[in-house]
Order: structure tokens, then sequence, then C-alpha cells
């Protein structure tokens, strides 16, 4: 199913190319703008601005619904202190970051304020998505931890771009299988957030694999199994870049539950999906409404047929490879003008 899978990536689960361009002049744009305020550039630490989130972890999925907007997160790393030592409240760094984007002639009346950024709405016949700027305290470096509002917690984005690089250094799998697992958290209308999601799968993505859909069914797993051995509601996923952070301290029972329960479902018939010798029954079970809900690609190309047919012709010594490259079953063919190192040409 490696062509299916590659398939159904590229054209169904990552963000397309249109997309992709039109969030990258969307995020440039502003950060030369915003950054370019005097009062901005008065408190900006170094170039000012970066990407967090999925997006410069290659992690963002299309939405499953072309109406639904997707977003990109934009950290504004900056001095909030005051004078006098103490930090200018968040609420008031809030409004001032919506001032001065709305100060930019190109997005007046086009910003929200939501609890620890400001947010960019943008629409246009084909797609939708947002840009979320947050003001982050960062007064000397842009590496290391940085305060977010409004009440001015903790995070570390980069150091978490840095631990999951790390993770799929080594893993060919890793940043695919977070994709379609995301993609299939979408499809389901279920959490968790899409750190937790990420942090599970590479906490729990298999040393080996033989293939993207046995890397998935054996990440969907270890995750089911970790998760049975946990009570709901006690659940902890501890941030790796900040171990004192649990990232699902605001993830309930409930939704923990729903989560395991249908991670359960879709395993049975991931599992069943990967032990199928038949194209056409594989392809259906990957459609099936508790997996990828009928947009997995339902192209039929015979290509285990195939396979089963050089299989069994290496087996019976019917197998040559031709001058040019081309490997020969048919009887009329095989063996003829075969080398004599077993049929193949070339060095050893």
């Amino acid at each position: 199913m490696k062509q299916s899978f590659d398939d159904f990536l590229r054209n169904t689960v990552s963000l397309d190319e249109t997309r992709m361009n039109r969030v990258q002049r969307a995020h440039h744009f502003v950060r030369e703008k915003l950054t370019a305020i005097d009062e901005v550039a008065e408190r900006k630490t170094g170039r000012g601005t970066y990407l967090q989130g999925s997006y410069p972890l290659h992690t963002a999925v299309r939405p499953c619904d072309e109406n639904e907007a997707y977003d990109v997160d934009v950290v504004l790393a900056a001095d909030f202190l005051k004078e006098a030592g103490r930090m200018i409240p968040g609420m008031r760094v809030l409004r001032w970051l919506q001032d001065c984007l709305e100060s930019i002639g190109t997005y007046q009346d086009k910003t929200t304020r939501k609890s620890c950024c400001v947010r960019i709405d943008y629409e246009s016949d084909d797609q939708r998505f947002h840009l979320d700027i947050v003001p982050a305290h960062r007064p000397n470096t842009l590496r290391g931890p940085i305060k977010i509002p409004p009440d001015w917690s903790q995070s570390d984005p980069r150091g978490y771009i840095d631990w999951f690089r790390s993770q799929c250094d080594g893993d060919d799998w890793l940043l695919h299988v977070v994709r379609l697992l995301k993609y299939w958290r979408n499809l389901q209308g279920i959490t968790p957030n899409s750190m937790i999601l990420t942090t599970l799968a590479a906490h729990h993505s298999p040393a080996e694999a033989g293939s993207l859909d046995d890397a998935l069914v054996k990440t969907m797993s270890s995750i089911k199994d970790w998760m049975q051995s946990q009570t709901l509601g006690r659940i902890e996923v501890h941030n790796p870049s900040m171990q004192g952070e649990d990232l699902a301290r605001n993830w309930p029972a409930h939704r923990q539950r729903r989560f395991r329960n249908r991670l359960s479902v879709a395993l049975e018939t991931a599992e069943e999906a990967l032990d199928s010798t038949g194209e056409e029954d594989t392809i259906n079970l990957w459609n099936q409404p508790e997996l990828f809900d009928g947009t997995f690609p339902k192209t039929v190309r015979g290509l285990a047929e195939g396979a089963k047919e050089k299989a069994a012709a290496m087996g019976s010594g019917g197998l040559a490879v031709g001058p040019s490259g081309q490997v020969s079953t048919g009887p009329d063919r095989s063996g003829r003008d075969v080398p004599d190192n077993g049929g193949f040409y070339g060095d050893k």
C-alpha cells in the first residue's frame, strides 16, 4: 500500500502547495510589518518573531472540510517589563498588540483578541486560515523558555521543536504517522490537542517497522495499551522541553475515554487492513468510518498480484533480469541469455 499512502499524504492529508504558499506570504508579511512599528521595534528581542506549532514541525494537516480554517502560530518575543521591574499585565499587552496590528492598514477590523494571542483572519473563496500572534516575554535571547499572557505562564516552543526533530532523526515514519493520526482525529471529531497527540506518537513510535502502515498500526497499538494502563482523569503527558508542564492537565476524563475507545475500535480495523492480502479489501478497510471514512485513495493498482507473480517465479527459478534492468517472468523470455552469476547483470 506504499503508493496509496504516499498519495493519501500528498493529496489529502498534508497542506497543499497553494495553502503553503498563502501561509508563507501571510506570516512573512505580518512579521515584517509588525516588527517595523517603532513601539514593537523598541521592545522586540533579536529579530523579534518566529514560528511555533505544527507549521515549523511540518506536521500541519489539511482541514477535513474545505470550509474549515487552519492556523499558524507566530511568536513575538519582546521585553514586557515595566521600568520598576514588574511585568506589564498580560491583558494590557494583548490590547497593545491588537492596536499595533490594527495600525497596519491590511489588518484593520480583521483581528480578534484571544486569551493568549491576537488572531488575524484570512478568507478567500476557496480557503480560510488565521494567524495567531502570541506576545512572549523573552528579553535577552530567542532561545529558551518564554512567558505568555494572560498570566505569564512559561512555555518553550523552540525547545519542543528541537526535541521533536531529534525524535524524527533516524525514524523514517514518525512525521507521517503524526500527520495521519492528526487527520484521523479530525475526521473523528475528538481530542486531544495536536501537541499531546504529537508527543504521544513520538513516545510510542516503534523501534522497527516495515512500512508506513505498519508503523501507524504499531504506534496506535502502543498508545492504546498505555492509555489502558492509566487512570482516566489522571493521565499525565509531560512536555519534553519542560518536564514540569503536564500537557494533559486540561484534557477531561470523558474526552480521554472517548479518544481511547475510538482508538481501540480504529486499531482493530487497522490491524485487519495490515494483515489483509487483497488490495480491494485493504482499501475498503482503510476507508471504514472508524478509520479514514472514505477519504483514503480508492484506486486498485493490482500491485499485489504482480508481486505474487514475481515471488512465485523467483522461487521456481523462472525470474530473469535483462541487460536493460527489466524483470521478466514470462515463459517465453525467462531464463534466456541469463548470466552465469544467477540471472543478474552488472557488478556484484
